[in-house]
């Protein structure tokens, strides 16, 4: 349940931060102690679901874990709306030789759909950079292909998708429809079915096509008869027209 409070972001962010970074340790102590002073209301566990005024239509929620989403609310619809999601993390090695950025406390606020949209641009750009390379070097195509599955789960499907078109480079839809199978999306069945019909000599990868085949299409597929599979999995795609070409199978 959402807790309303009136303790604001400051008071969040300081018992988040309170929980990351330990206090120092007591010095020694006689065997007689004082009674120890009970926790501040500071120092206590935040309740989960905290929610806090920040003023002018705008709220910070915090779920009780690392995780702050502020919300505004929309002054037309009087609707709630993510505004920005924040992430606590801790990385005492993050900004090194960077003085101006590095904070020795090591605890950082990332705003993670500046960090999202900063991973989807630099996994394109190295997808892009490993198919024009993956000719010239040993681990190229296997490169490209993981590149390729990175982006399609950190949410690119989208650039994936393109090249799966007839027009595209054998390297570049084999890399998309491996990366999209990997991955969850249904699209990529028939053109992994044609690698299938394709390398049916190629045991580690009709191998490999076959696992991405049968968590796709749910059907309980056999290697060792490449050929004999891939007519099925045409089967099934006939009996299962794609009307999302982002529909995933989890």
């Amino acid at each position: 349940a959402v807790v309303v409070t009136g303790i604001g972001l400051g008071v969040l962010l300081d018992q988040r931060l309170r929980e990351l970074i330990p206090p120092p340790s007591p010095p020694a102590t006689p065997a007689v102690q004082a009674p120890a002073p009970q926790a501040s209301a500071l120092e206590a566990e935040p309740p989960v679901g905290s929610l806090a005024d920040l003023g002018g239509g705008r709220f910070v929620y915090s779920r009780g874990d690392d995780r702050l989403v502020i919300l505004r609310c929309d002054p037309t619809s009087g609707e709630l709306e993510v505004e920005r999601v924040y992430q606590l993390e801790e990385d005492v090695a993050r900004h090194l030789g960077d003085d101006l950025r590095r904070r020795l406390h090591g605890v950082y606020l990332t705003d993670l759909e500046q960090a999202r949209r900063e991973a989807l641009e630099q996994t394109r750009t190295r997808l892009t950079t490993l198919l024009e390379r993956a000719a010239l070097e040993v681990q190229g195509v296997a490169r490209a292909e993981e590149a390729a599955a990175t982006l399609a789960r950190l949410g690119g499907a989208d650039a994936l998708l393109p090249l799966l078109k007839p027009e595209r480079s054998r390297l570049e839809r084999r890399a998309a429809a491996i990366g999209l199978g990997e991955a969850g999306y249904l699209a990529a069945v028939p053109y992994l079915c044609e690698l299938l019909e394709r390398h049916a000599t190629s045991q580690s990868l009709v191998s490999r096509l076959t696992r991405i085949l049968t968590q796709l299409t749910g059907e309980p597929l056999d290697a060792s008869v490449p050929l004999a599979t891939a007519q099925r999995v045409r089967a099934w795609v006939d009996t299962h027209p794609l009307e999302d070409p982002f529909a995933r199978r989890e």
